[in-house]
């Protein structure tokens, strides 16, 4: 009686998490970045700041005061 409590009670919860898996997709972007993105952070309103990043092997750039929103 005890295994079959278990394996019901591990049956839900693989169900559960099956169906929470397959609602998490990625979207692609419909207008790609002009920069090399770097740090992404998603603030509290909503807004997305992310971090230009010269991350080429050609860049001498070394500005890395670039955020965009």
């Amino acid at each position: 009686m005890r295994a079959l409590r278990m394996l019901a009670g591990t049956s839900a919860v693989l169900i559960v998490a099956a169906g929470i898996a397959t609602c998490q997709t990625w979207q692609p972007l419909s207008h790609q970045p002009t920069f090399s993105p770097g740090a992404v952070l998603l603030l509290t309103d909503g807004t997305v700041l992310a971090h230009s990043e010269p991350n080429c092997l050609s860049c001498t750039s070394t500005d890395y005061s670039s955020w965009y929103s």
